[in-house]
């Protein structure tokens, strides 16, 4: 089961990271929009194994179990002349790497439940 955690969590940090690429493609003509991305250990700190989240307004701040808490925004690359720091070329390519993550997690999922019906004797072959 532990393996099933850990390729659900990943399966979780490539359809955020997905989504946030995917905002930097849809501003990439926003004056001043700053480009952001995600890191992987910036997922996990954001997961908070076992901590408390905010589910109403009025709870506490807990910080790190938000949904997007690992989002990072990045500045290590000059700003075009309307503040834009989006490269479509870059955000593209980040696009196609996480795709084939998601295709190797998918498939390794997939093994995963086959073997799981095989050693029940569930039709483990198919």
């Amino acid at each position: 089961m532990q393996l099933q955690a850990a390729l659900t969590n990943r399966l979780n940090y490539l359809t955020q990271r997905q989504n946030i690429v995917a905002g930097n493609i849809a501003n990439a003509s926003t004056p001043n929009y700053g480009a952001r991305d995600l890191t992987f250990q910036a997922h996990l700190a954001g997961a908070g194994s076992g901590q408390m989240v905010a589910t109403h307004r009025q709870h506490f701040g807990i910080g790190a179990g938000r949904p997007g808490a690992g989002t990072i925004s990045r500045q290590n690359h000059p700003l075009r002349l309307d503040g834009n720091a989006v490269r479509v070329e870059e955000e593209t390519l980040k696009m196609g790497s996480i795709r084939g993550e998601f295709g190797l997690m998918t498939t390794t999922y997939s093994k995963m439940a086959q073997l799981y019906r095989s050693a029940l004797g569930v039709g483990g072959q198919q």
